[in-house]
Formats: C-alpha cells, sequence, structure tokens
C-alpha cells in the first residue's frame, strides 16, 4: 500500500471518527507502541546449550585495576551462527571474545567490535558479527575497570545471533568491590 493510501485512510478514519463524537470534539491520538527490550530469561533454558554459566559473581581486592569473569560456551548447533548486535552495559567494561584461533573486541566506549589480528603487532579491523561455526567452542572474556571504585558493579554483554531459538544472551558479572 502506498503511504498517501495509507495517509487518507487513517485521514478518513479520523474525520469518521470526530463527527461520531457528540460535540465534535477531538478524538485523542493513540500513542504508537513502545519498544520493549527482549527479555534475556526466556531464552535462558535455551541458551543453557550454549553456555553453562550466564551469570558470574567475583571479588576484587582494595586496589585492583581490573576484574575479570570468563564464560565459555560451544555452538550446540549443526549450523554457523552469527553473533551481532553486541552490546555491553557500561563503558567501564569490555568484553574480548575467542573463538578457536580468532579474537574480537566489543569496546564498550565506542560501542565498537573488531576482529583483533596479527601476530606481532596487534591490529583491529571493525567488523559486523561473529562467525561460530557448528560445534566452535570459546568463551567470551568481560573485563571490568576497578580502579577508583568504591562499591559493586553489575556489567551485562548482550549478544543477538540469527539463532532462531536463542535470540539473545545476557552474560551477566557481578564485581564485589
Amino acid at each position: 500500500m502506498r503511504l498517501a493510501s495509507v495517509v487518507a485512510l487513517f485521514l478518513a478514519g479520523s474525520i469518521a471518527a470526530q463527527k461520531a463524537v457528540p460535540g465534535n470534539a477531538p478524538v485523542p491520538p493513540v500513542a504508537p507502541p513502545k519498544y520493549v527490550p527482549e527479555d534475556p530469561s526466556k531464552y535462558a533454558a535455551a541458551a543453557a546449550a550454549w553456555f553453562p554459566v550466564m551469570d558470574q559473581s567475583i571479588e576484587t581486592a582494595l586496589g585492583d585495576k581490573e576484574a575479570k569473569g570468563v564464560f565459555a560456551f560451544k555452538n550446540p548447533r549443526d549450523r554457523a551462527v552469527e553473533w551481532k548486535h553486541l552490546t555491553g552495559s557500561c563503558t567501564c567494561a569490555m568484553a574480548v571474545f575467542l573463538v578457536g584461533e580468532r579474537k574480537y573486541e566489543l569496546r564498550s566506549k565506542t560501542k565498537q567490535l573488531f576482529e583483533i589480528t596479527g601476530p606481532a603487532a596487534e591490529q583491529a579491523k571493525v567488523v559486523d558479527a561473529i562467525p561460530i561455526g557448528p560445534g566452535e567452542q570459546g568463551q567470551v572474556e568481560v573485563h571490568v575497570d576497578t580502579q577508583g571504585a568504591k562499591t559493586n558493579k553489575i556489567v551485562s554483554v548482550d549478544i543477538h545471533s540469527n539463532d532462531a531459538e536463542v535470540p539473545m544472551v545476557r552474560l551477566q558479572l557481578r564485581v564485589g568491590v
């Protein structure tokens, strides 16, 4: 349907609605539905096939500069899956994805995903997704800057994918300071 047709139908409906209201009072506009983010808990059972542990708590000593949680994973599918639209909840965190021999970094400050290559000086190339082959395994390291932290932190990394059974996974790291 063309935009002009949609607008004409909308206006016709609005005019008819106004005529139906006693005293020609204007009909209040209907607000568009709000975006509701995915609830990762609804995929928790299926996500356990990927990640045996999705929530960790660690303690750091006073003066530690960084805390690190490690989440092991394995692609349980017989097909390749892409992880994309990766996001970190805090600019104080960075996620490192080790998949086979490949390495990726999600830098929360810049909100960019990089593939790290090169045997000597590491080189970073911006990428849109992380391919995970059938049965391929690896780990996600969540690094949290704790320098100067005076309270506990909860940091999460959201992984969206083209896996129909698990379109989203949330890895959560609780850091006790």
